[in-house]
């Protein structure tokens, strides 16, 4: 095959759109790639934390969380694993039925299966769902637009690409770092006025700037359509 292959134009914005409301959706952008990144990593390091507590606490006879710090309610909380006790008395040979009670929820699995044995199960039975082709199709015969029926909304991620994974790696270092920070602001004697944030590394990392570029990011399975996004 000759020719060249072809390349998607890329997108550029409205060209009534000012430069004010352009640079406006960039830093709305620039914001919502760090919330973004800030809520994966603050999860991940809250259940970090939260294992930790735990594996530190169990080598000692605490019955109740006797630790308070301002702003956190914290403690102990217990629940009877209910399915693995079940399962575990099944396999000591106690009848399911033993150890069960009537339900309102209906076990489809047995339903259908008893239909079948029955020779009464059949399409009536199903709930049925749209066919997107059946309606475009049934639009078009009728004379209306599918386009009148279109929902636009705004879809958002961070980019899954292998391309942007050294720039998400940064990321996620970087808010790893903001996170440690957060609040360990040391107040300057008498004079009342709050310090810049510690300079000691984190993980071996200073605070330092980190440059995220999603430029060309039009993956819209996998991220946002990001032009030229930039974290300074």
């Amino acid at each position: 095959m000759a020719g060249t292959p072809f390349t998607k134009p890329k997108l550029e914005k409205p060209s009534e759109m000012s430069d004010f409301d352009a640079g406006k959706v960039k830093e709305l952008l620039n914001d919502l790639v760090r919330f973004k990144i800030a809520e994966g990593v603050s999860k991940t390091e809250g259940d970090r934390v939260k294992a930790e507590l735990l594996n530190l606490t169990s080598d000692y006879q605490i019955d109740e969380w006797p630790f308070a710090v301002p702003g956190l309610s914290a403690g102990y909380s217990k629940s009877f694993d209910l399915s693995t006790a079940a399962t575990a008395l099944i396999t000591k040979g106690v009848k399911r039925e033993d150890i069960s009670k009537p339900s309102t929820t209906l076990d489809t699995d047995a339903a259908m299966e008893t239909l079948q044995n029955n020779g009464l199960l059949n399409e009536s039975l199903y709930k049925p769902s749209w066919d997107t082709r059946a309606v475009k199709a049934a639009l078009k015969a009728e004379g209306l637009s599918a386009d009148d029926f279109e929902k636009t909304g705004f879809r958002a991620g961070i980019s899954t690409k292998k391309a942007d994974q050294e720039t998400r790696d940064a990321l996620n270092v970087h808010m790893g770092v903001h996170i440690h920070q957060f609040g360990r602001q040391e107040q300057e004697p008498n004079t009342g006025v709050i310090a810049s944030e510690t300079e000691a590394p984190v993980n071996g990392l200073q605070n330092t700037d980190v440059l995220a570029d999603f430029a060309g990011a039009d993956d819209y399975d996998d991220c946002a359509n990001i032009d030229d996004l930039r974290i300074g």
